[in-house]
């Protein structure tokens, strides 16, 4: 996502607003492969934003994992190290300042050296990748299982220090904001994907998720989650909206349109098309259908949502949802139709290269005509 300057409280003095959590539900329960979608809400106090904008999430780790690491490491929470300028405890380090689940290379090479059976002491990451067998199960590895590897390894003399030198500060995670402040004053909406998967390892399996889906997935109404609002100038609506808007986000990547939909009803704006194509695995994952089914009924959607969906019924991911609708696509774009699309990266890619298919019109126009928010 784009870093344009945010707006509002943070950063102008450093200090990071604290937001109320009002809501916190699945939208989608019993997903049948676990992918689970959750619609949060958080309280604002005078922080301003507009619908596409982002709100970042300054996460804390899991206390579980940090017990296990300290375990792994064979330290108490309260032993002292440096940190920068600070000295703080091996804890507070572990709950709000580094990375603890992911291992880099920098941590892998260091680990090596430390093994106690002498075996793969050429400090040589690919030797550790060798030992694995298969680079993708060490790359999911090194993502989500720090303390896994340093047991598994058997490693002695690795110290908190050496996590510091290795690993990167913990950041915030950023979401685009679901809901339009014009509807819900004092609030900011998101949309989170949480998925659970198990990584192998020697012969177990480690279940694992990240770590802000995992802070997310536990905050409890009232809780106090540290945050900011970002703007995103280049995703924002048009002030005046005469040309059809064609809004394309599968999965979370419906967050900014919910919020477009919201802005265009509380703005009470007379409009051309609002056209929005979204999509899941299963109907389930159909985020906020019934809501923006009522957008439609409203008049705010100008067409019911459209919904591919990949492992159920027509099997149809949202490129091809869009061919099936070249014609109407086609009209929309010789109205001069604008193009929002939000989600994973390689979506987003082909995507456009799918409306370019069906519009060579646009072929060059990209920048005025195709807004992007993608990850």
């Amino acid at each position: 996502m784009e870093n344009e300057k945010p707006r509002g409280i943070w950063p102008t003095n450093k200090i990071k607003p604290q937001g109320t959590v009002k809501r916190n539900v699945i939208l989608n329960p019993g997903q049948p492969e676990g992918k689970v979608f959750s619609h949060i809400e958080l309280g604002l106090d005078g922080i301003q934003f507009q619908a596409g904008d982002v709100c970042g999430i300054v996460p804390v780790n899991d206390p579980k994992q940090i017990d296990h690491l300290l375990q792994a490491l064979g330290i108490d929470a309260s032993q002292k190290v440096k940190f920068g300028a600070e000295e703080i405890t091996a804890g507070d380090l572990f709950k709000n300042k580094i990375e603890i689940v992911r291992a880099t290379d920098g941590f892998l090479k260091l680990l090596d050296t430390h093994r106690r059976d002498g075996r793969l002491a050429s400090k040589d990451l690919h030797m550790i990748e060798q030992a694995f067998g298969d680079k993708a199960v060490l790359e999911g590895l090194k993502a989500n299982a720090l303390a896994d590897l340093i047991e598994h390894f058997g490693v002695e003399g690795v110290t908190v220090e050496d996590l510091v030198a290795t690993h990167k500060k913990l950041t915030p995670r950023l979401y685009t904001a679901s809901s339009s402040p014009l509807m819900h004053p004092d609030e900011v909406h998101m949309t989170v994907a949480r998925v659970d998967y198990e990584v192998p390892l020697g012969d177990k399996k480690i279940a694992k998720r990240g770590v802000a889906t995992s802070y997310m997935d536990g905050m409890e109404n009232g809780h106090q989650a540290t945050f900011f609002m970002q703007a995103k100038k280049s995703f924002h609506l048009p002030d005046e909206l005469d040309k059809p808007i064609v809004m394309i986000g599968p999965g979370t990547g419906i967050a900014p349109f919910r919020a477009f939909a919201q802005e265009i009803e509380a703005s009470g704006k007379k409009h051309s098309d609002v056209v929005l194509y979204s999509g899941g695995q299963y109907e389930i994952d159909a985020l906020y259908r019934e809501e923006l089914q009522e957008a439609h009924r409203k008049g705010v959607l100008t067409e019911e949502p459209h919904y591919a969906i990949s492992r159920e019924g027509k099997k149809q991911r949202v490129q091809k949802m869009l061919e099936s609708d070249s014609a109407h696509l086609r009209e929309l774009v010789r109205n001069g139709a604008i193009f929002y699309i939000c989600g994973g990266e390689k979506m987003g890619e082909e995507v456009v290269e799918t409306l370019k298919h069906i519009a060579p019109k646009l072929a060059g126009h990209e920048k005025e005509r195709i807004k992007m928010d993608v990850y």
